[in-house]
């Protein structure tokens, strides 16, 4: 993680990170179809140790993302724009969004849940809080958004409400497939 660029994130969003050892969101029972459980598994084999993040995205994450996304009145959003407010710098892509809102041919508010990919879990961290911070302007709404970063092999769950995101301390395994997945439906299904 660049040391150097959390400070001037926070700063620049008046965020303060804070770490909890508590689970962020009750788990929701998640139960995807056999084929998609068995498309992550064989996407699961085809990762390894040195593959880069698509591969990763592509093989493993949007297979969970799109599981969740069928599961769940949201709509999905992947490699998409979302430039909120060029001045502060909130412009870029998302690896993966969800929205609450029905609208699916550009994102609309509230923006549920961002996910960031990258191969080491240290990087996500930044960009996801500036994903964070802008979708927080884009709603313009005091009720939580969640962030995840991923390697895809590796989950780890944040919450920005108000000034504050939380971190959860716990980095969830994909062997714990199950248990990310219901965490995930519990983000999305969250009002």
């Amino acid at each position: 993680m660049n040391v150097k660029l959390l400070p001037l994130i926070q700063q620049q969003f008046g965020l303060q990170l804070i770490e909890t050892e508590s689970p962020l969101v009750k788990p929701r029972p998640f139960s995807p179809s056999s084929g998609r459980r068995s498309l992550v598994e064989q996407g699961v084999e085809m990762v390894f140790p040195h593959s880069n993040e698509r591969t990763r995205s592509e093989c493993i994450v949007a297979q969970v993302m799109i599981g969740i996304a069928l599961a769940h009145p949201v709509s999905y959003f992947s490699g998409y724009p979302f430039e909120v407010d060029p001045a502060l710098g909130l412009v870029g892509q998302c690896d993966y969004l969800f929205s609450r809102s029905p609208l699916t041919f550009r994102i609309h508010p509230p923006v549920a849940l961002i996910v960031e990919v990258k191969r080491d879990l240290g990087r996500c961290l930044p960009h996801c809080l500036v994903e964070l911070a802008a979708a927080q302007r884009f709603n313009g709404l005091t009720a939580p958004i969640y962030g995840v970063l991923t390697t895809g092999l590796a989950w780890q769950f944040l919450k920005l409400e108000g000034e504050i995101v939380t971190v959860e301390s716990t980095i969830y395994k994909v062997e714990s497939l199950a248990r990310i997945e219901s965490i995930l439906a519990a983000m999305v299904g969250e009002p």
